[in-house]
């Protein structure tokens, strides 16, 4: 079953909880899936390289402030 499929699944409680599906966007949850699929590259240790990227990332943000 792919994700598409599976979340086919979910829709009718989201319109009950959300409103016609025309009236909301998921832009900014996949867009926020993409920054997070960024940051691991293979899979394992797939925790463990976020958790890296992510702090490698609050690091070098602290240093150019």
């Amino acid at each position: 079953m792919t994700i598409n499929v599976h979340n086919l699944l979910h829709v009718h409680r989201s319109v009950l909880q959300l409103g016609p599906l025309w009236a909301n966007s998921s832009f900014e949850f996949d867009d926020t899936n993409g920054d997070l699929k960024a940051l691991f590259h293979g899979s394992q240790n797939i925790d463990m390289q976020v958790i890296s990227a992510h702090t490698f990332f609050q690091i070098t943000k602290g240093l150019s402030a």
